[in-house]
């Protein structure tokens, strides 16, 4: 922190924090990815990121940790991964969500297949009642739990997909974070653009930054 505060710096962006898989599949057992873009738990944080992870106080650590940061007038964003779980394509994992209800927590196509507008393997299905629910329950609970000042939302344009995958002109996940009580008050970030070619750059409202 103190050589933060030298820097001048005032906020700090953590890469994807929540529990993920550093295993990939696909690739030789040796081989980890800690970049975290493959989550599969929104409400815990990474275990292997703590000091103390193996005596259970992981949260208690983020918490003193984010506190010590605002102490320090240094504010904390968390990059988000809401576009895709780390569950991969149809011979992906069973973590999660895969397998429980597909056709409510991801976009499928007609054959019941995942569709990959994410280019991960799968994509969520954000703007379904459920799913949006858990969204916002989940970015809730960061931010009355830990305190992080807002998130930037990675492939943010899956925010604006339909259940079918073609864009929403108001999406309900939008606007239910707009109007949230706790949420409207948080930064948002939008990465304006996702691999299947949307970009939303310069078109959320003008609470969220690209």
């Amino acid at each position: 922190i103190p050589y933060l505060k030298k820097l001048g710096i005032n906020c700090i962006e953590l890469m994807p924090i929540f529990e993920f898989e550093e295993f990939i599949p696909c690739l030789t057992d040796e081989y980890c990815n800690y970049w975290g873009y493959v989550t599969y738990n929104y409400f815990s944080p990474k275990t292997a990121y703590s000091h103390t992870g193996s005596l259970g106080l992981v949260a208690d650590e983020l918490k003193h940790m984010i506190k010590e940061l605002h102490k320090n007038g240094i504010e904390v964003i968390l990059d988000i991964v809401f576009n895709h779980t780390g569950e991969y394509g149809d011979d992906g994992e069973y973590i999660f969500f895969r397998g429980i209800d597909n056709r409510t927590y991801y976009i499928m196509d007609e054959h019941g297949n995942y569709s990959n507008l994410s280019a991960c393997g799968n994509t969520l299905n954000c703007n379904n009642p459920v799913v949006r629910s858990f969204i916002i329950d989940s970015l809730r609970y960061w931010v009355s739990t830990y305190h992080v000042d807002g998130f930037r939302v990675d492939e943010a344009p899956i925010f604006v997909r339909g259940q079918d995958g073609t864009p929403l002109l108001s999406p309900p996940l939008l606007e239910s974070l707009m109007d949230d009580p706790i949420l409207s008050h948080s930064l948002l970030i939008s990465e304006g653009w996702d691999p299947a070619g949307l970009s939303t750059i310069g078109t959320f409202s003008n609470t969220w930054a690209d």
